[in-house]
């Protein structure tokens, strides 16, 4: 058994029932999820200009549950995270679990030279939890697998 919807976008949500935010250059998402009050995340990647090339990033957005961006989250509703373990890398979040306490833990990967599992959690406010893991550069903050 199925329930069958007439397809309609919500007009109130985003524009017209849609929401496209752009952080760089290339911007994917792979992982949603609804918080308690409704608000939404996604998690992915964002691309980094570098030279020569780019490079991916952790990235995240969460939105109000009218669509627009929460602007009391990351800056103005973003955030980009470098894992900052060397100056190449690939980094991926595939997906998202939240926490009881507002905490958000992304899961994903990181690439050098090897496929590595990489891990970072996030305040409710989408800042990086510095206690989580094991510091590396600049205070960043994650459990990331060494071989």
């Amino acid at each position: 058994m199925f329930a069958q919807y007439n397809g309609a976008l919500d007009p109130a949500f985003g524009t017209g029932g849609k929401v496209i935010t752009d952080f760089q250059q290339h911007d994917y998402a792979y992982a949603i999820a609804l918080q308690p009050d409704g608000k939404i995340i996604l998690a992915g990647y964002s691309t980094v200009p570098m030279n020569p090339g780019h490079n991916y990033v952790f990235a995240m957005a969460r939105y109000n549950t009218n669509g627009t961006l929460d602007n009391t989250f990351g800056i103005n509703g973003r955030y980009t995270f470098d894992l900052g373990f060397t100056t190449s890398y690939d980094e991926t979040a595939w997906s998202i679990a939240l926490q009881p306490d507002g905490k958000i833990i992304l899961a994903g990967n990181h690439f050098n030279t090897n496929n590595d599992f990489a891990l970072a959690r996030f305040n409710a406010d989408g800042s990086i939890d510095n206690t989580f893991g094991i510091s590396f550069d600049n205070g960043y903050c994650t459990a990331f697998t060494k071989r």
